[in-house]
């Protein structure tokens, strides 16, 4: 059998083992550990498996995420997201669905704390759901507009699909970073575009608000400090090279600190809380990370990439046509497996297609983050949605699914939108290494 055909039969064995129940992780590494030991023989597997491990955990590049995920923890324990809703809302409120509006601004705000969606679809479920409903909204507009709003927070930097992907590709993660700015913003006046459709096609979804006064309004204006001041050290300290992506998510965790202390929402057991969760996710993540590394050590013997790499570049060279692939491929993953195991799985492959098709690691990035962004939202699967419904009474997973469907087709947009305009994602980092 040719080394290609025993990775296929890996990938194959790979996606058997997940069906079975066994874990991700440890079906990335047995399968690794035993197609590395095919090519190499079992002294060749065990020098892997020793050396491995610790060359990934260890390189620089992974001290990125921890620092941004124990701010994303301070910063809900600082409540910066529902500061800014509340703001927000205070000025947009009163539009037809004008609280799926200040939702979707609020997670774009959001997402400059927490690179993480289910979070933010937890937080935005809890707290603005109950005055959705209060005020008449439909539980499949307002869930659909959380869920969806959600994937803003994987778009505006940090983002965490952004520091896995880039450390796997060895791409900068300051430009990767600042590269999501401008598709993450249109996202978010695509969305609003959305929900202003929806509702102007079927009223009844959304009512119409009461207006706030003005003295409301300002102290609303008031109360988006924080995510301002997160905004304007972590993408500006990044943009005019102040600090390296590393250090931006030190300085972002300070931040958010201070702001814990002077709103009186930290205490010791909530600080220990916050930074026990952080070294969870970071654990899970870790092993997870590990096993993918195996795994694609494998993929890289089995020579795999490259053949699918040549065999996309003999078929195509069009970017249009290997997008409409992707979104294929990541709409099927998307269904059974969570982002991050996509990521791991799928990088490895894809990125050495991407000189054929000219598509620039930059643009696959952001690609790859709308891409998993339509994986958490759709059925059966659809870890966003399933775990929101599965959170709160009262919540049809139907609903969360049929509110969301809109939401997907403008995320399909964005993404036939990357591909076409290279200038979406090229022109702030072109400029940030310019200067």
């Amino acid at each position: 059998m040719s080394p290609e055909f025993i990775g296929i039969i890996g990938l194959v064995l790979f996606f058997v083992l997940i069906y079975f129940g066994m874990p991700i992780t440890m079906a990335f590494l047995s399968i690794g550990f035993a197609g590395i030991a095919y090519f190499r023989g079992f002294g060749g597997a065990m020098a892997v498996l020793s050396t491995s491990p610790f060359n990934t955990m260890t390189s620089y590049v992974w001290s990125v995420f921890p620092l941004f995920t124990f701010m994303g923890f301070i910063a809900l324990l600082a409540n910066v997201a529902s500061s800014f809703y509340e703001g927000t809302r205070s000025w947009i409120g009163h539009w037809r669905g004008g609280m799926g509006h200040a939702c979707i601004l609020a997670n774009t705000a959001f997402g400059a704390c927490v690179g993480d969606p289910l979070s933010a679809a937890v937080t935005f479920t809890s707290m603005s759901l109950p005055e959705m409903r209060r005020q008449g909204y439909k539980d499949s507009l307002s869930m659909g507009t959380i869920v969806a709003a959600s994937i803003l927070a994987t778009m505006i930097p940090p983002s965490g699909t952004l520091i896995v992907y880039g450390a796997l590709t060895q791409t900068p993660i300051g430009e990767l970073f600042i590269a999501a700015v401008i598709p993450g913003l249109i996202l978010a006046v695509l969305y609003m575009l959305t929900l202003w459709l929806t509702c102007r096609i079927n009223p009844e979804l959304a009512p119409v608000g009461v207006k706030a006064g003005w003295r409301e309004r300002w102290q609303g204006l008031g109360m988006m400090w924080p995510f301002l001041l997160a905004l304007a050290t972590i993408l500006g300290g990044i943009y005019i090279g102040v600090f390296t992506p590393t250090e931006a998510g030190a300085a972002g965790c300070f931040i958010m600190f201070v702001i814990a202390l002077l709103r009186r929402s930290l205490t010791w057991k909530s600080f220990i809380e916050a930074f026990t969760e952080a070294g969870k996710v970071m654990g899970a993540v870790g092993f997870m990370i590990i096993g993918a590394t195996i795994f694609n050590v494998f993929l890289a013997f089995s020579g795999l990439p490259r053949a699918l790499a040549e065999s996309i570049g003999g078929f195509t060279n069009s970017p249009l046509v290997f997008a409409m692939l992707m979104i294929g491929v990541y709409f099927i993953l998307g269904m059974f497996m969570d982002p991050g195991s996509v990521t791991l799985l799928t990088v490895p492959l894809f990125f050495p297609m991407l000189k054929q098709v000219n598509l620039s690691s930059l643009q696959y990035g952001v690609l790859l983050t709308i891409l998993l962004g339509i994986g958490g939202l759709t059925p059966p699967y659809g870890m966003i949605s399933v775990a929101v419904a599965g959170l709160f009474k009262g919540i049809s997973l139907g609903e969360v699914f049929r509110g969301s469907a809109p939401y997907i087709v403008t995320l399909l947009i964005m993404a036939i939108l990357v591909v076409l305009f290279p200038g979406l994602t090229h022109f702030l980092p072109g400029y940030m290494i310019s200067r």
